[in-house]
């Protein structure tokens, strides 16, 4: 039988469960940001030590 004091424990739970789970999602997407950031720096230095420009810079207005 549920009462009332095993329902607010279960809520609790549940929502550490949740807040860990976004929590994991955040850091999923930040890894996916710092590894892509890092294959861009690769294929930066790559292009660079190959004596090509990496981008075309823009003018400043």
């Amino acid at each position: 039988m549920l009462t009332q004091s095993n329902w607010f424990g279960l809520k609790r739970c549940l929502g550490v469960a949740v807040e860990d789970a976004l929590k994991s999602e955040r850091l999923k997407a930040q890894l996916g940001e710092m590894l892509l950031e890092r294959e861009l720096l690769e294929a930066k230095s790559t292009a660079l030590k190959a004596g090509r420009p990496s981008a075309r810079r823009r003018s400043k207005p």
